[in-house]
Parts: C-alpha cells; sequence; structure tokens
C-alpha cells in the first residue's frame, strides 16, 4: 500500500450507482469518453462482480471519483449493465495537493496512460475546455515543451518539467489559440511552437496573425508579399518534411520571424527563387517574453529578431 493511502484516513461504504455516477470527476481524470470506446471492447465488454469497488475522494466537504469514471460513463449511457449497488472506499483528503496526488494511485492500472493521456489530465486540471477539434485531440505536448526551453535558464529543465505545470504556464496562450480554430493541416508542432511563444510575448495583439495564416488570407504581388502569405509558403512546403527536433526549431523560428514583420508592417520580397524567411534566434526571443506575467503580455519594444 502507497505512503499517501496509509496517511490518508478512509471509511468503506454501499451506494447506489445512479449516485456514484452524479459525483464529479477527479480534475486530472483523463478522456474519459476516448477510454469508454476503448474499453467497451475490451475489459468493460460485459458486467463482472470485479466492477463493483470504487473509490472516492472527499475534500472540503465534495465528492470526487478516484476511480470508476469510464464504467460510471458506460453505466449511464446504458452501455454496461449497472450491478445493484457499489462498494465505495471513500478517503478524505485534508489538502488540493492529496486529492491531486492520490488520483496516481488510483488511476486505473490496466489502462496506460499516454503523452496525450496526460495533457488531457493537465488540461482538465487547468479549467481549459477547448472548442476546437485540434486542441481537443491533445496533442501539444512536444510544441509547449520547445516553446518553454527558450525561456532563460530552461532549456534543460524543459525535458523534465511535468505536463502540468506546462499546461498552467501556457494556459492564457492556448485558449487563445483554441478560439482561432486551428487547423490540423497548418498548426503542426512547430506552428503551434511559434504560436505560444508570440502569443506568451504580445498576446492578444499576435492573434489576427495567426488567424490570417489560418485562414489563407495573405496577399502576394510580382515582387512582395505580406508574411501571411510567406508563411503560409513555408507551411505548404513543410508538408510530407521531417518533424525533428532540429526541424521543429528551425521552422518555429520561421514563424516567429514572420509574425515579427507583420507587426512591424513590413514585407517580403519575391525573387525568381521565391521568398526568403530568416530564422530568428528564439533564446535571444525567449529572453525578451515576461514569462512570469501572464496578466500583462509584454509589449514590443522594438527589437529587430528576425536578424538573430
Amino acid at each position: 500500500m502507497s505512503n499517501v493511502k496509509k496517511e490518508l484516513e478512509f471509511v468503506s461504504t454501499s451506494m447506489a450507482v445512479d449516485e456514484f455516477i452524479k459525483i464529479t470527476d477527479h480534475p486530472r481524470q483523463r478522456d474519459t469518453v476516448r477510454h469508454a470506446a476503448m474499453a467497451k471492447k475490451k475489459h468493460l465488454k460485459e458486467s463482472s462482480p470485479t466492477q463493483q469497488r470504487v473509490s472516492v475522494a472527499i475534500h472540503e466537504g465534495k465528492s470526487y471519483k478516484l476511480d470508476g469514471h469510464t464504467r460510471a460513463y458506460l453505466w449511464a449511457s446504458g452501455e454496461l449493465g449497472k450491478p445493484k449497488t457499489l462498494q465505495v472506499d471513500v478517503y478524505d483528503c485534508r489538502t488540493p495537493e492529496e486529492l491531486l496526488e492520490i488520483y496516481n494511485h488510483f488511476d486505473n492500472k490496466n489502462a496506460v496512460e499516454t503523452i496525450s493521456d496526460m495533457l488531457s489530465g493537465a488540461v482538465r486540471q487547468a479549467g481549459i475546455t477547448f472548442q476546437s477539434s485540434l486542441m481537443k485531440k491533445h496533442m501539444f505536448t512536444a510544441a509547449m515543451r520547445l516553446a518553454y526551453s527558450f525561456s532563460p535558464g530552461n532549456s534543460m529543465n524543459a525535458k523534465t518539467i511535468s505536463t502540468y505545470e506546462l499546461v498552467h504556464i501556457f494556459k492564457d496562450e492556448l485558449i487563445l489559440l483554441d478560439s482561432i480554430d486551428p487547423s490540423p493541416t497548418i498548426f503542426k508542432a512547430y506552428m503551434i511552437t511559434g504560436a505560444l511563444l508570440g502569443l506568451k510575448k504580445h498576446g492578444k495583439k499576435a492573434l489576427p496573425f495567426f488567424s490570417a495564416v489560418n485562414n489563407n488570407r495573405g496577399t502576394k504581388g510580382p515582387s512582395v508579399c505580406d508574411p501571411v502569405q510567406a508563411l503560409w509558403d513555408i507551411v505548404h512546403r513543410r508538408i510530407g518534411a521531417s518533424n525533428g527536433s532540429q526541424h521543429m526549431y528551425e521552422s518555429a523560428a520561421q514563424v516567429i520571424s514572420c509574425l515579427e514583420r507583420h507587426l512591424n508592417k513590413q514585407t517580403y520580397m519575391v525573387t525568381r527563387s521565391g521568398v526568403s524567411v530568416k530564422r530568428t534566434d528564439l533564446s535571444s526571443y525567449g529572453r525578451s517574453i515576461k514569462w512570469n506575467d501572464k496578466s500583462a503580455p509584454a509589449s514590443d519594444d522594438g527589437d529587430d529578431f528576425e536578424d538573430g
């Protein structure tokens, strides 16, 4: 038995299934709907006596499921037969930290928690409800890690920082990005990295640029094009290209270069060989961001990051 379980007080009681279903899901619960789709083909394909035991946590008078989330979903939808009653172990959590920590000990040990699962739980804990199909897939952990690696002194910490901390750091930027309904075709990992950095620095001021790229609203003439079109061209050249870390860095650096040009109302020259977009020095760019001030994004300080 874990140390957490030993320290926490608990009692066992019985409970009606419908009562358990109404209990609030744990803040770190993963994507229940997706896991239910898999579970009903495997270990929750049919009813079993082993499904009658569940665990619940109580913190400050409110109850939270510790396990049985998927069963509750399938019981409520009628896809799994309900037992007559449930045996419930009720744990008393004295602090918010205990409530979060104990979940790890009751998470379904038969279900491998993938990177997407962890991100789903982190997003839920942060109180974020995504609306766009791309963000709902929870496939942007690598983009957050790369973006965070450019914060001063954290190039190595970015490899070990928890997903929960990353979502907390980029919460505002993730919500802003979700608001433009980013296209999965356009917003690959490198684009999300660039968007997180740009939004972290400029806040809502950067959003129209990424919205314009998302909706292909760039302009191009015989000799010049705007930064939106320049980035759109990069997006199409990147289709099918490698997604290695070096390529992610180089492309994210070009995303920032285009963003800064857009904010400075500058254009690109169009030559016979196309448009040449320099790569911003992302380490320098990271140092220009006010990482600890989420309420007041840094304003444009006039630096020409494109020449880095």
